[in-house]
């Protein structure tokens, strides 16, 4: 529904969230909303805020996937740790779409990516770190979608090798290595 108001969608969103999964059930409980009472997008904004510390470490992890069930999801994610301790939450293909849809805003309107040849060069920490797992997922999403994109994962120690006659480079290692050896980079820096 492209005509509906987005903060309709969120209101839909929390209701679907707070019916679904257990932790935020009880979350709301215990901060004393009644999700029935929250109708517009001004009562949305009134929830309180959660954090890491009052609900995602507080709940056991099955209890914040729907239905409370973690097999419903198709992964967990790790962050890498950079507040000084990973962070672990599941995730589903679908969490993945709506990304995805920004990813392909990008790819369309900044590199021209579904008119022509483009390597995607993911140089996010990958394993299980979400960054270079979830870039290289919303990738993948584009490629399904018909886009002519490869990818690849690495570090930048030889980016030349991503590069050749025909194929432009639209994510590369941010600004090291474009200018100098010849990459087009879209991840910022020089080139």
């Amino acid at each position: 529904m492209p005509d509906e108001d987005p903060r309709t969608r969120v209101v839909d969103l929390f209701h679907q969230v707070a019916a679904s999964v257990p932790a935020y059930r009880a979350f709301l409980h215990e901060h004393g909303v009644d999700p029935g009472e929250v109708r517009t997008f001004a009562d949305f904004e009134r929830l309180p805020l959660l954090t890491k510390e009052n609900y995602h470490r507080r709940y056991p992890l099955p209890d914040l996937c729907r239905q409370g069930r973690l097999d419903g999801c198709d992964m967990i994610a790790v962050s890498s740790g950079s507040t000084g301790q990973p962070t672990i939450w599941p995730r589903s293909v679908t969490d993945e779409v709506a990304v995805a849809a920004r990813f392909e805003q990008v790819f369309a309107d900044s590199f021209a990516a579904a008119e022509r040849t483009t390597l995607a060069v993911v140089c996010f920490p990958l394993g299980t770190w979400v960054g270079g797992l979830y870039t290289l997922a919303c990738t993948r999403h584009l490629a399904a979608k018909g886009y002519p994109i490869t990818r690849t994962w690495s570090t930048p120690e030889s980016p030349r090798a991503w590069t050749g006659p025909g194929i432009r480079s639209s994510w590369c290692w941010p600004g090291r290595y474009s200018a100098r050896n010849g990459a087009t980079s879209s991840a910022g820096g020089p080139g």
